[in-house]
């Protein structure tokens, strides 16, 4: 884990490769509390509440999780 002078995080990943089959893939989960400007399509984790009104859903954040084939041996994040 690097932290930039400007707040970015990056991320770097490496594996060994013998250690999984040629057709895996590695993942990781990013989870945030706002949107973040990505290529990747965000899911939301939403809470359901009973309230006077009736029910209602709250959004508590968003994952991200990005794959990279596995025979890569490594891979890297940046979040700015």
């Amino acid at each position: 884990m690097r932290f930039g002078p400007s707040g970015e995080l990056t991320v770097s990943y490496r594996w060994d490769l013998t250690a999984f089959p040629a057709d895996a893939f590695f993942c990781t989960e990013i989870s945030v509390s706002r949107k973040l400007e990505l290529d990747w399509t965000p899911v939301a984790f939403a809470t359901m509440s009973r309230s006077e009104r009736g029910f209602e859903e709250t959004v508590q954040g968003y994952s991200y999780t990005p794959r990279w084939p596995a025979r890569s041996g490594e891979a890297q994040v940046t979040l700015r």
